[in-house]
């Protein structure tokens, strides 16, 4: 599977290279983990999507740039 940020960017070899932290799931309790995570790494969050095409994108997750 592929993964890309909300704008198209191919993040997957950043998250296989272990320069990306990925966290799946989409519900709430994901979401305040990662954020919590991301604030004691002083760092921010982002979507992650796997798509088909821009407009067939589909949330499967969050990630913390290292």
């Amino acid at each position: 599977m592929k993964y890309y940020t909300e704008h198209g960017v191919d993040i997957t070899n950043r998250i296989k290279d272990g320069r990306t932290l990925f966290f799946i799931g989409t519900d709430t309790k994901t979401r305040q983990k990662v954020s919590s995570e991301a604030l004691k790494k002083r760092s921010y969050f982002f979507e992650v999507f796997s798509m088909k095409s821009l407009e067939r994108k589909k949330l499967i997750g969050y990630a913390i740039p290292k």
